[in-house]
């Protein structure tokens, strides 16, 4: 029994002990905060306020003074206890219930509390009240129930930068007290530059004027084509909220009580859009002053390791030069200078581009005799934007032990020596096979006298063979080739959804959003862009570097413009505007598809 005991009890004192420590370790981290559960409502709707202490639990209740504009209602504490990484954290919450009595903007005070000597004050909150009864109808006035609930900031850490420099871009989206579904990745527009794709988005909370934010943070980078002002945005997020359905009085009775109102009048998606504020680059051409004679377009900081091995060689035998680049900024389009050390055979370099975004350059080198004691430096230019000048990283000399070989078994590189062989060897005919029966003759050169059913099998196994191999080929290059299995898929894609227009005959406003998303879509696919970066200017130029001509230009732009009236500015379009916008679109993709894809 006493061991029963001791089992039971040592794990909760072990608990309350880490709890205790807990405590302990962050009384010196201590802070106190209020917060709000909406900073606008109507008159008579409550919600809550929370008081929020965090870095220990050892706290009393929290008293509320009278505020004017509002009752309050004690409705009772909440604590928090997490363990990450060894870290302990505490928080407890004192909650009230708000309820508005007067309409207006009204500030709820700073609230102070005394904590192990000290003094702690909370900031001012803002509170919006309405009159009562501002509730909008949410099928028709989506927009104006989410108004102060949702926003949306870009923000960049400078404004300056060079062209084709990586300028990283945040995007923000705020949330609170609204059902937001369907979120979409934001879709940059403007033109003058390339967007980059996102990385996995954050979640976290923040406090914002003392309303608590539900906050999706995404991540990306935006690189500058043309330098000179570009307009970076509006960014924009498209996703739903669930709406109220509108009631409708059954005129028989049947479905008029308030169980079916209840069962067939329920909710349905509304498509919001959320937009954050552009704003101006100002894009930088790269200065001619200082230009390395040979620099391939790397722009960022970057950390340069070269490595050699083996360093103990004998002639003829390889030895590998191994650079790797790694750091912040656009390598995909790297190089090294021409690496060809005297008294090496130099073989072309092979270059990898790494997940991480590093890059490594592996060169093979030949040593053509023991005279060599070193392989020479080897040097990486870059534009180091932080600094506005071009930079030069030189690694090595290398030091290196090459030994002749053994008498006999020298090895000659070719490419070392000009001088000629003695000829190619003449194999003797001193062996020679004597048939007992020389069998049917034939004419020297007379094909169809030999057995054409072995080589009819021949050539029926080379070709099959050769289609699988071909098809292999194929279905590597799709895993492989991430742009040009984007540019396969666009022809399916655009295939498949030309033929399920048809759905939406008598629909301009879907026909026309269908439309600008198969249009989209396959652009985005064709020339390996993200989705967001389809507009008019940046289409303009890619067509025109492509040599697509001028009227299939005309045709997207009068595409893109239908699509947009009817989606946008509600005009609707008759059967003839329809079926010119799908004759357009099909013209279109068939043009670039058959100079590009």
């Amino acid at each position: 029994m006493k061991k029963i005991i001791s089992r039971t009890l040592c794990p909760c004192v072990l608990f309350a002990a880490i709890i205790l420590f807990s405590g302990t370790l962050l009384a010196d981290d201590i802070s106190f905060e209020a917060s709000v559960s909406a900073s606008k409502v109507a008159l008579g709707v409550p919600f809550r306020l929370s008081l929020t202490v965090h870095g220990t639990q050892d706290i009393a209740v929290v008293p509320l003074p009278t505020i004017e504009g509002f009752e309050s209602r004690y409705i009772g504490p909440s604590s928090q206890v997490s363990v990450v990484n060894n870290q302990y954290t505490a928080k407890k919450s004192f909650n009230y219930q708000m309820v508005p009595v007067k309409e207006g903007k009204w500030v709820i005070p700073p609230v102070e509390v005394q904590i192990k000597g000290a003094t702690y004050r909370t900031e001012t909150v803002l509170i919006e009240v309405g009159p009562a009864g501002a509730a909008v109808d949410g099928a028709k006035n989506a927009e104006a129930d989410i108004s102060g609930k949702i926003k949306m900031i870009m923000v960049s850490p400078r404004r300056d930068v060079y062209m084709g420099e990586t300028l990283p871009v945040v995007i923000k989206l705020y949330v609170n007290d609204a059902d937001l579904r369907d979120i979409s990745f934001p879709a940059i527009t403007g033109d003058g530059f390339m967007a980059l794709g996102f990385a996995q988005p954050k979640r976290y909370q923040e406090n914002v004027g003392g309303v608590v934010f539900q906050v999706i943070e995404f991540l990306t980078g935006v690189v500058p084509t043309r330098d000179g002002d570009v307009v970076l945005g509006p960014s924009i997020i498209e996703a739903a909220i669930p709406v109220k359905m509108e009631q409708v009085d059954d005129p028989s009775g049947v479905f008029g009580n308030d169980f079916f109102r209840g069962f067939f009048g329920g909710y349905q998606k509304r498509g919001v859009r959320v937009s954050a504020e552009p704003f101006v680059l100002n894009v930088r051409a790269l200065p001619e002053v200082g230009r390395p004679s040979f620099f391939s377009g790397a722009i960022g900081q970057f950390d340069v390791a070269v490595e050699v091995s083996p360093k103990e060689v004998k002639a003829g035998d390889p030895v590998t030069v191994r650079m790797t680049v790694k750091g912040g900024g656009d390598l995909k389009n790297a190089q090294i200078p021409p690496y060809k050390p005297d008294g090496f055979k130099a073989y072309d370099p092979q270059i990898k581009n790494n997940e991480d975004g590093s890059l490594v350059f592996e060169q093979v080198l030949i040593p053509s005799g023991s005279t060599l004691k070193e392989v020479p430096a080897i040097s990486f230019n870059y534009f180091d934007p932080s600094k506005g000048q071009y930079e030069t990283v030189l690694r090595g000399p290398f030091s290196i032990k090459v030994e002749d070989p053994p008498p006999g078994q020298e090895f000659k590189a070719v490419g070392f020596s000009s001088e000629g062989g003695n000829g190619a060897e003449r194999f003797g005919r001193d062996i020679v096979f004597i048939k007992d029966q020389p069998g049917v003759l034939h004419v020297k050169g007379d094909l169809w006298s030999g057995p054409w059913l072995f080589l009819l099998a021949v050539i029926l196994y080379l070709n099959i063979w050769g289609g699988l191999f071909a098809f292999r080929r194929h279905q590597f290059r799709l895993e492989s080739d991430g742009p040009f299995a984007r540019r396969i898929r666009a022809r399916q894609e655009a295939r498949k959804g030309m033929k399920a227009l048809t759905a939406y005959v008598g629909n301009s406003k879907s026909m026309a959003g269908e439309s600008r998303r198969i249009l989209d879509v396959f652009l985005a696919d064709v020339f390996d862009l993200p989705p967001g970066a389809i507009a008019t200017g940046n289409m303009k130029e890619l067509l025109a570097e492509q040599q697509i001509s001028l009227p299939t230009m005309e045709r997207m732009i009068r595409v893109m413009d239908t699509c947009n009236a009817a989606c946008f500015a509600s005009v609707s379009l008759s059967s003839e505007e329809s079926g010119r916008m799908i004759t357009d679109l099909n013209d279109v993709i068939n043009d670039i598809e058959r100079r590009c894809v």
